[in-house]
């Protein structure tokens, strides 16, 4: 994270290093010294900085907690949990759309395999898209509360608003 800031201070002045000091200050060791409209530019990128790096811690735990979410799939209050991550959707997606050809052919519906790793069956291609209308809505429903976590970090102003989301 260091690395980060180091990086942008060196667009514009070289830098030989930086950290941070027991107190929290930045101490920034240059190549040259800074004339005042760079010093002026490196200022406000250390006073950003903090509510920077804040967003950014943020944002990482936010992205544990979708992982975490995805590990647990969504329940479908039926005794078996679905996944959630994009290759389960594109698996479900796919298997659907071999239903429908299946269901056209008078061929057996294709079975799902639930996180359990049991097998769900289906009478019809109406209570398999019934299902599928029910897990679309909720995966979107999920994706769309993590986006606007996301969103209202990136459109913060204060540490004090990022810890209220």
């Amino acid at each position: 994270m260091l690395s980060n800031l180091h990086d942008e201070i060196a667009k514009i002045l070289e830098i030989e290093s930086i950290n941070i000091g027991h107190d929290g200050s930045i101490n920034i060791d240059y190549k040259q010294k800074p004339n005042e409209s760079q010093l002026n530019q490196i200022n406000e990128i250390i006073q950003k900085w903090p509510l920077k790096k804040a967003k950014q811690d943020k944002l990482k735990l936010i992205d544990l907690e979708y992982l975490e979410t995805e590990k647990n799939g969504w329940d479908s209050g039926l005794g078996y949990s679905l996944g959630i991550a994009a290759n389960d959707v594109a698996l479900l997606t796919g298997a659907y759309a071999l239903a429908k050809e299946a269901d056209v052919l008078g061929l057996p519906l294709p079975k799902f395999i639930a996180m359990n790793n049991n097998v769900i069956s289906f009478n019809s291609l109406s209570e398999m898209t019934q299902l599928l209308l029910r897990y679309g809505d909720a995966r979107a429903n999920l994706s769309s509360i993590f986006a606007n976590r996301r969103k209202a970090v990136e459109n913060a102003t204060s540490i004090e608003e990022l810890n209220s989301i």
